[in-house]
């Protein structure tokens, strides 16, 4: 046995469920058995600063959508959420002068809603997007928490740019139909599925349009608030501290999922590439992971294991959708890859999910 600790699974807070089981008593669910089954007490979420682990939340709406036959089921949760239903990172977003400075105080604030997630707001010519993407490869599937994050991103663009505002396009990482009335509905916008991230792309002069200045005096008190939730969650003795490789999973993670990658360890997660997008030198880099007992080659495989093990799962895609989603340039080099992982054929891990 190594000793080494495990960090502590990712949470989200209460706050984000009780909208859920309000939407799911009132459609006729049985929540309770669904609670029971993800090992959660109604109870236990009455504070809305309560956590509960992340993958059990998205388990939930995964089953709570199947249970009902609602495939809708998690955009109609997050055009419903406001934004005390976010915490103060919500609040702060509503509250910020311009949308640009919104999305910088929801990314810096939103290790108090949830863990385990990144978002970001990359600009390039002629667009915007917000992106959103969960760091855990295996919690899979995820389409229900992932188009109820985009549609909540969308009410609260709306609430502070008009109700008739619309994205330029909506991406989903999941497979899906795009001509749902559902999606068209709450989006206004087209839908693309099976992209390399999830996320809203905006019209750059949106980002700088200014808000009216109102309850500016409550701003500092929010961020106090925000700044002293962040600070309960900070290292602790039995919490290990952020250690190289997890950052080097976390840059390997979203180089994939923007559909970076190039081949096995070249190209955007070669070793020179991915030390340089951490500030170190290759040789310092290596070291590093060595000193942690792993190395980048190692890092990749797990990522692309959990990746291919959880699409497998879900069902949906083919073999050369999984395979570009994992970074690889065709199928037949994800299929050799998998047999020497596994020492069997991905087509055989499908047949006995």
């Amino acid at each position: 046995m190594s000793g080494r600790r495990q960090r502590p699974e990712p949470t989200i807070r209460a706050s984000i469920l009780l909208p859920v089981l309000r939407v799911v008593d009132g459609l006729g669910g049985e929540t309770e058995a669904l609670l029971t089954r993800q090992r959660l007490r109604r109870a236990d979420l009455q504070d809305p600063y309560a956590t509960v682990p992340l993958r059990r939340y998205v388990a939930l709406l995964e089953e709570a959508a199947a249970h009902l036959g609602n495939p809708a089921l998690g955009l109609r949760i997050g055009a419903l959420l406001r934004p005390a239903d976010l915490g103060p990172a919500g609040l702060l977003f509503s509250l910020a002068p311009t949308l640009r400075l919104g999305f910088a105080q929801l990314g810096r604030y939103l290790g108090t809603l949830q863990g385990g997630t990144a978002i970001a707001l990359d600009e390039r010519p002629g667009r915007a997007a917000f992106a959103y993407r969960m760091e855990d490869p295996s919690i899979w599937p995820r389409a229900q928490d992932s188009e109820l994050t985009l549609a909540a991103m969308c009410g609260l663009v709306r609430s502070r740019l008009g109700s008739g505002w619309a994205p330029i396009e909506v991406h989903f990482d999941h497979h899906g139909d795009p001509r749902r009335p559902a999606l068209r509905q709450a989006f206004q916008a087209p839908v693309l599925f099976r992209q390399p991230v999830t996320q809203l792309l905006i019209a750059p002069g949106e980002l700088d349009l200014p808000r009216r200045a109102r309850d500016v005096d409550v701003l500092p008190v929010l961020e106090r608030h925000a700044q002293d939730l962040l600070a309960r969650e900070a290292p602790v003795p039995d919490r290990p501290p952020d250690r190289l490789s997890d950052q080097v999973r976390r840059l390997i993670a979203l180089r994939i999922a923007r559909g970076e990658a190039g081949g096995e360890t070249g190209g955007a997660l070669g070793v020179a590439a991915v030390a340089a997008g951490l500030g170190l030198s290759a040789r310092t880099l290596q070291r590093g992971l060595a000193a942690e007992g792993t190395t980048l080659r190692d890092l990749l495989r797990a990522h692309r294991q959990h990746l291919a093990g959880a699409r497998l799962q879900a069902g949906g895609e083919t073999m050369a959708q999984i395979a570009r989603a994992l970074g690889y340039s065709d199928a037949t080099v994800f299929w050799r890859a998998f047999r020497t992982w596994n020492g069997t054929a991905p087509s055989a891990a499908r047949r006995r999910r």
